[in-house]
């Protein structure tokens, strides 16, 4: 006789598929619309933010989604929220059906919920190989998690560098992240093989922060970009010197532009699927609204 058993996993709130999708559909949208890349695509003046993460592709992401465009003869621009919406609609702190009338704010309570990896986070002994792992890790997939479990391979104890929204936003000719700084901090704490985490970490690491964490390695993908500073200095400068830098290969294709690329071949299938679950999901708060109530909390509008 087998007992089949489940276990529920509670979505956070502001948090959903659908809204990932509408953000990230929104951006190519606005992307698409400019001759050029400028406004808050615009190359940064490096010495202004703490931490860069320096992504390529989006020139290919972007022609990819005009070819399409062209090829879909039929596609017309929708005139539902995807378009209506104002500048702001587009920022991850938007607010719509799909969030069931919440946004995500940051708390304690929640970071702490997402902070059970197999190995914990603690302070390293003196018994750690502590490896520093710096980026963006934005939309956490399959090549991120590939990615830190072959860091292990250098040590046990891994320190990811998280990369702020601004510095990663204002990156030339890059789409900018999708999920906020707060968001992809939760997907990097529910890693299990994350021990500790630099919030806005700095693009050049400095020797102050590889003596605080005593950190042995500094590991980025085999493929990652990692150009200079606006004034030539190397990011990565004082870990080479150390002889402590490495670079792995995760044994994944899968990057976040590659995720991004495969929504815009799908481009017209997700709209309409957004625009459903969106009316879906208007009607049935319409319907909690007149009881007033929405899973135990009264609803405003």
């Amino acid at each position: 006789m087998f007992i089949l058993s489940s276990r529920e996993f509670r979505r956070t709130e502001g948090i959903s598929t659908t809204e990932l999708l509408t953000r990230i559909l929104k951006r190519l949208t606005k992307l698409e619309g400019s001759t050029s890349v400028t406004g808050p695509f615009e190359k940064p003046n490096l010495r202004r933010t703490r931490s860069v993460d320096f992504t390529p592709g989006t020139e290919f992401v972007l022609q990819s989604s005009k070819e399409l465009l062209t090829q879909k003869q039929s596609y017309e621009p929708t005139t539902s929220r995807l378009e209506s919406d104002s500048e702001s609609s587009s920022s991850p702190n938007h607010v719509g059906w799909t969030n069931c009338g919440m946004s995500y704010m940051p708390n304690t309570l929640r970071i702490t919920q997402f902070c059970n990896g197999e190995y914990g986070l603690r302070e390293p002994t003196a018994d750690d190989t502590v490896v520093y792992v710096p980026g963006t890790f934005d939309l956490f997939h399959i090549g991120h998690l590939s990615f830190l479990e072959k860091c292990l391979e250098f040590g046990n104890y891994l320190v990811v560098g998280l990369y702020s929204d601004a510095t990663a936003a204002l990156e030339s000719q890059r789409m900018g992240v999708i999920l906020t700084l707060q968001e992809r901090l939760l997907s990097v704490l529910a890693c299990r093989y994350v021990s500790n985490v630099v919030i806005d970490a700095p693009h050049e690491v400095p020797a102050s922060l590889l003596d605080h964490f005593k950190v042995n390695y500094v590991v980025v993908g085999q493929d990652t970009k990692l150009p200079f500073s606006c004034d030539g200095r190397d990011p990565m400068k004082i870990p080479k010197q150390r002889g402590i830098f490495r670079r792995v290969d995760s044994g994944s294709s899968v990057t976040t532009t590659s995720v991004i690329t495969r929504i815009l071949k799908h481009r017209v299938d997700y709209e309409q699927r957004n625009r459903s679950k969106e009316a879906k999901e208007a009607k049935l708060i319409a319907s909690l609204k007149s009881n007033a109530t929405c899973l135990g909390l009264s609803l405003k509008n």
